[in-house]
């Protein structure tokens, strides 16, 4: 692959970008698929290659590879003036892609697990267990959804390492993030002066009616180690989970989604019907067949800027990222250690379907 990189690696660097960029391989070879990095939601932009344009930039993905069903010598990226800016491009010929290459699915509309979470990178410390187990030994879509953003804060490079922190993980849908900025909560009654309660249950509501959780996982209700917004976004959450089975409630969302009554919900640390997930057994399914503990410290260090703070990830600790408890089910109590206890995953669901229709034709 050759490399155009106006950033480093770790994307600091924010420059300036040309209405059009032209990129060829060093060594004349065509090119197979384009991955470019954006210093925020891409808006649409056209892509020119051989055989025509093609229209890109429809997901507003940050991280955006371009697969190309004809081979191309020559590239041309142009870029609506005022719009985002390139962080850093890389081209492939043919062949597998490389692991940390992001080919993003589209937020998932049905999803198995879904994850809130506060900041870009908690999901990893402290729910971390709902991610590569999961993902991997249990083929289960995962959703996860964030409350705050960064872009606005002059913190973007924390919106380039969610990503990577989350493709490690083994999440392949984009994740889904809030327009709530990222300020500093001394406590609950400080959150609750920064942001609007309202404002976090109505959206919470309208993404547990879009995809449509079987599980939801989030916050401990003290905030792990006592964090302001951790505590806001628990208390709305438990709102938001029994509100979205209302159709008078919201009704914009349920109108265009309509309800959803969320089978389970569990909270970190939560000490009532508490469950504590194995995450030092070998993942086959992982490219390395590590154990799904040892992604998460991997995934965790993706979020370089954060290196520098003391929480880390473990299962063993105050934090740990394995113990949960059932706060609310609508399918019995749990008889194993498991999110997926007394539920099986939509692409389950969908074989066993198939079968039963199958069953009854013949």
């Amino acid at each position: 692959s050759a490399t155009y990189t106006p950033g480093d690696a770790n994307y600091k660097i924010m420059t300036g970008i040309p209405v059009t960029i032209t990129v060829t391989a060093a060594d004349g070879s065509a090119i197979h698929g384009l991955y470019i990095s954006w210093d925020s939601p891409a808006v649409l932009w056209t892509l020119t290659t051989d055989t025509g344009d093609i229209t890109c930039g429809t997901n507003e993905f940050i991280h955006e590879y371009i697969a190309l069903e004809t081979p191309s010598s020559t590239l041309t990226i142009h870029i609506p003036e005022n719009s985002m800016r390139v962080d850093g491009i890389r081209i492939f010929g043919e062949g597998e892609l490389p692991h940390d290459v992001q080919v993003w699915n589209p937020p998932c509309e049905r999803a198995d697990i879904m994850v809130i979470s506060s900041h870009s990178d908690d999901e990893i410390l402290f729910m971390g267990g709902a991610l590569p187990l999961y993902a991997y030994e249990y083929d289960a879509d995962i959703q996860v959804v964030y409350m705050c953003e960064f872009r606005s804060t002059g913190q973007r490079v924390r919106e380039h390492e969610k990503l990577d922190g989350l493709w490690e993980a083994g999440i392949r849908f984009y994740p889904v993030c809030g327009n709530f900025y990222d300020k500093y909560c001394s406590d609950l009654n400080h959150a609750k002066t920064l942001y609007s309660y309202e404002e976090m249950t109505a959206y919470l509501v309208k993404q547990i009616r879009q995809s449509k959780p079987q599980v939801i996982v989030t916050h401990d209700v003290f905030g792990e180690y006592g964090h302001g917004y951790h505590i806001l976004t628990t208390q709305t959450l438990v709102a938001a989970v029994d509100l979205a089975a209302e159709a008078d409630k919201y009704p914009e969302s349920a109108e265009a989604y309509g309800v959803w009554d969320t089978p389970k919900t569990y909270l970190h640390l939560y000490n009532v019907n508490p469950i504590t997930l194995n995450l030092r057994t070998p993942i086959k399914e992982d490219y390395a067949e590590r154990t799904a503990l040892d992604i998460l410290k991997a995934a965790y260090k993706k979020h370089v800027s954060q290196q520098s703070y003391s929480f880390r990830v473990d299962d063993e600790y105050e934090y740990s990222c394995a113990k949960y408890g059932l706060y609310r089910s609508l399918v019995g109590s749990d008889t194993t250690d498991d999110f997926l206890c007394n539920l099986k995953t939509y692409k389950v669901q969908e074989v066993e379907e198939a079968a039963r229709i199958e069953a009854e034709r013949l």
